[in-house]
């Protein structure tokens, strides 16, 4: 059933549109070529993402797993002032944990303590002198990183990285500023952040970039870029906006001049040949949903009547093929 986006993707790489990669496995650390869950090892690599580009190719970057698909195309340039944006998560686990405290305990793990000052000699100046001395040494170190803003209202605690845009500027900063001991290919020698333990690659930048204050988007924006757990509807629930206008503005802002026709559209009966007695067809219904640009397996998470009715159908073509139902 695949085989006439196979032929397109083909005649692109022919037309020298497309370049292939082959990834060298052992020096990211992946088990073998064909044995690993996701290059999370890779992405988190501080070279990776200058030596697998070249000078032509642009900073913003559509990363897509196996697992996701595009529902339709869209105007990049409206979301490349972000640092990283995928589907929004839930606020707490399927386990219950709420996600923000989880992810604020795996910073205070990552995060060192500040610089302490040893004095064995009398210093002068006193208690003042040696609070210079102490503010001196800090002066030397990184930034301390902070989550003063992480969970913020409006704002998920991440986004998932099956399928995403990312800023390759933003990621380099992101490792830069607190490498994985093992995986990042860089010295952690001097570094207030460091990652000792395993971290999946989508919470590890969600947290950083957010401790870094990089700009990232609203709940409901990734909402409009992409589902998995969570359509635009339920994290309005959960995380706003509560009135039409920030939408309106979300809308213009994410899906460009025809957003908010797009939006209304997707919320009528009538658009998917429902027909009801009594003039209701121009109604909104409340079994509809607000179509993503993309999604990323979202069959564990939404109802199959959803994910199989007339509108997804419409709206996201090629969604029934990565569909495990």
């Amino acid at each position: 059933p695949c085989q006439p986006s196979e032929a397109m993707f083909r005649g692109m790489m022919e037309r020298g549109l497309v370049r292939v990669t082959i990834l060298d496995h052992k020096r990211y650390k992946l088990t073998s070529c064909t044995d690993f869950y996701t290059p999370t090892n890779a992405w988190m690599n501080f070279n990776y993402w200058n030596d697998e580009f070249i000078d032509l190719d642009s900073d913003i970057i559509l990363m897509i797993q196996t697992d996701s698909v595009l529902c339709r195309d869209f105007d990049v340039n409206l979301w490349s002032d972000l640092a990283f944006v995928g589907a929004p998560w839930a606020p707490t686990r399927w386990y219950g944990k709420v996600v923000c405290e989880e992810l604020r305990d795996n910073f205070k793990a990552w995060t060192k303590l500040p610089p302490t000052v040893s004095v064995r000699r009398p210093i002068p100046g006193g208690a003042e002198g040696l609070q210079r001395l102490i503010e001196e040494q800090q002066a030397k170190e990184p930034p301390l990183l902070s989550l003063e803003n992480y969970c913020a209202q409006g704002y998920s605690p991440g986004f998932n990285g099956g399928i995403t845009l990312r800023n390759r500027t933003w990621l380099l900063r992101a490792i830069d500023a607190c490498p994985h001991e093992s995986f990042s290919g860089i010295s952690t020698s001097g570094k207030r952040c460091v990652v000792r333990q395993e971290a999946i690659e989508d919470e590890y930048f969600s947290i950083i970039l957010n401790s870094l204050g990089a700009p990232i988007p609203t709940a409901f924006e990734a909402a409009l870029f992409g589902v998995e757990t969570f359509f635009a509807e339920q994290v309005r629930e959960y995380y706003g906006p509560y009135n039409y206008s920030q939408i309106e503005y979300f809308l213009n802002k994410r899906w460009g001049e025809d957003g908010i026709k797009t939006y209304e559209r997707m919320h009528l009966r009538k658009t998917y040949g429902w027909i009801y007695e009594y003039g209701e067809n121009d109604l909104p219904s409340s079994t509809l949903r607000t179509i993503p640009l993309t999604f990323h397996d979202p069959s564990p998470w939404q109802a199959s009547d959803i994910l199989k009715g007339k509108q997804v159908a419409m709206e996201c073509k090629f969604l029934k093929f990565i569909n495990k139902e």
